[in-house]
């Protein structure tokens, strides 16, 4: 027997058989998605009666829950809920009704909220056990505003708290690497962004709440997160 030909087939089954060891896990059936992620978005670009800015409003991480339906290795439709928040904290001094003394300090908080649920297509471009994986989705806002005032005990004070919501339609594009360490896992990496203006807030005679505002979500957002293949 030709001894470069056994060197051949032995060379080349070695290959092969790296190649399957190191070949991507075939998507099927459904797949479901945890994640935690920041947002950039600003929701307002004025002021209220409390003199709040759109440098005031801290972004918070973003926490989602989804699932994935293949259609094919590569093909997916997906449904996503993300939780997206900015607010405003202010420290207030409490004075007595005698004098300038400080008897309590207390935090008001106001805050726009939005749980968007998204419907969209995802597309994955293998690559052994990565994959590039890409996204577009339409997304329906539930959105509100709130402000909380704490009660003061010591004045007597019941506190305050107010709050409305609005919905509306936004979109989502991401997209990121997928690493298939397991049949059952997948860590997932997203850079994407998000366009969504929600308006129709008639806020509150008290001033606590906007009026005739419109709260943009729109941004760059990042996520990395899980992926479970059942």
């Amino acid at each position: 027997m030709d001894f470069k030909k056994i060197v051949f087939v032995l060379l080349t089954s070695y290959v092969l058989q790296f190649s399957n060891s190191n070949a991507q896990p075939q998507n099927s059936g459904i797949g479901f998605d945890l994640g935690i992620g920041y947002s950039s978005f600003t929701p307002y670009e004025s002021n209220n009666s409390f003199g709040i800015q759109n440098d005031d409003f801290k972004n918070n991480a973003t926490f989602s829950g989804g699932i994935h339906f293949y259609l094919s290795n590569r093909l997916a439709i997906f449904s996503r809920v993300t939780y997206l928040k900015s607010s405003v904290k202010n420290k207030r001094e409490i004075t007595g009704e005698t004098g300038p003394e400080v008897i309590a300090v207390v935090e008001d908080e106001y805050k726009v909220s939005s749980l968007p649920v998204a419907f969209g297509v995802s597309y994955n471009f293998p690559f052994g056990k990565f994959s590039l994986i890409t996204e577009l989705a339409a997304e329906y806002h539930f959105v509100k505003q709130s402000f909380e005032f704490p009660a003061v005990e010591i004045t007597n004070s019941p506190g305050i708290k107010e709050d409305e919501s609005e919905n509306g339609f936004g979109f989502a594009v991401a997209a990121g690497p997928q690493w298939r360490f397991s049949s059952l896992l997948s860590l997932v990496g997203k850079v994407g962004y998000r366009f969504a203006e929600i308006s129709g807030f008639a806020g509150s005679d008290s001033g606590f709440l906007l009026r005739d505002v419109t709260f943009d979500f729109s941004g760059i957002f990042f996520e990395v997160g899980v992926r479970i293949h059942p």
